[in-house]
């Protein structure tokens, strides 16, 4: 239970008793306002379930190259990815051909994946997303932004 988060919720009294439980488990606290409790599921899910489906996007593209062990040989990426995240920012840590405003490699990214219509349709909505996030980095031109968005928003 070292280093959990506990997500509570109450009156004063039931938050200073839920605090002082997560403090002995070695744990810290956030209080969700009920009207954001689902809010805070969404973003659970998203960080547990939706982490391990994308990674299982991953293995399912690395399969016919390195076998049902391909996950494996890009851990170290995974894994460096999620640390700068938490290090840095997620913003910050966004690399890619997306934030390099490289249209032509995500073009070519989503010619690959025509024939797997729900990984193309993954890699459109996360891409629009990754768009979205890099808007604070400044990197990227209007030209560039508007070029990407057009692509990612096509139809496959």
């Amino acid at each position: 239970m070292q280093g959990i988060s506990y997500g509570i919720e109450g009156p004063p009294r039931a938050l200073g008793f839920g605090r002082g439980l997560a403090a002995q488990l070695g744990g810290r606290t956030i209080v969700i306002p009920k009207r954001e409790k689902i809010l805070y599921h969404v973003a659970g899910v998203i960080a547990s379930n939706y982490i391990v489906a994308l990674l299982g996007a991953v293995e399912e593209l690395l399969n016919p190259i390195a076998g049902s062990a391909g996950l494996r040989h890009l851990r170290v990426l995974v894994e460096t990815s999620v640390r700068n995240a938490f290090r840095m920012s997620p913003r910050e840590a966004l690399t890619g051909p997306i934030v390099r405003g490289s249209s032509e490699v995500v073009a070519r990214h989503l010619r690959a994946l025509r024939g797997n219509h729900d990984l193309r349709a993954l890699y459109q909505a996360v891409g629009l997303y990754a768009l979205e996030l890099s808007r604070g980095n400044r990197r990227l031109t209007k030209s560039q932004e508007r070029r990407l968005r057009r692509i990612l928003s096509k139809a496959g």
